[in-house]
C-alpha cells in the first residue's frame, strides 16, 4: 500500500509541475533597455493591462492577459509604443502580433527606440 501512495503522490507532483510549466510557456517578456519609461496603446486607448515598463527593466505579461488584450483581432493585434507613461510623449513604434508572437514592427515618426523580437520575447533598445 505505501508504494502505491508514493507512486500516486509522485505522479500528481509531476502532473502539477507540467501544468505550471505549460501555463507560462507563452508569456510575453518585454525587455526595456532604453532610457524611457514605455507605455502602450491598443485601438487608440492607453492600455492599463500592459501598464508601463520602467527604463532598464523586464516585464512579463502572462498569456491570458495578452490574449485578452488582443481578443478582438488576435491574428493582427497592433500595439503602439509610447516613450512616456500614460501614452504621452511620442509614439515611437507599432508592434503587430499574430496570436502571441511578434509578426511585424513599424517605426513611428520621431521614434528612436528599436525593437527586436523572437517569439514571445520583445527587446526595446
Amino acid at each position: 500500500m505505501n508504494i502505491n501512495k508514493i507512486i500516486a503522490s509522485s505522479l500528481l507532483t509531476v502532473s502539477l509541475a507540467g501544468i505550471a510549466m505549460t501555463a507560462n510557456a507563452d508569456d510575453m517578456r518585454f525587455n526595456n533597455n532604453t532610457n524611457y519609461t514605455l507605455s502602450f496603446g491598443i485601438n487608440n486607448v492607453c492600455s492599463e493591462a500592459l501598464g508601463i515598463i520602467e527604463k532598464n527593466t523586464v516585464k512579463t505579461i502572462d498569456q491570458a492577459t495578452f490574449e485578452d488584450i488582443c481578443k478582438y483581432n488576435p491574428a493582427q493585434c497592433t500595439i503602439a509604443v509610447y516613450n512616456q507613461p500614460g501614452c504621452d510623449g511620442n509614439s515611437v513604434a507599432n508592434m503587430t502580433f499574430n496570436q502571441t508572437a511578434l509578426d511585424n514592427v513599424g517605426m513611428a515618426f520621431g521614434g528612436n527606440v528599436t525593437i527586436k523580437g523572437n517569439g514571445s520575447t520583445i527587446i526595446f533598445k
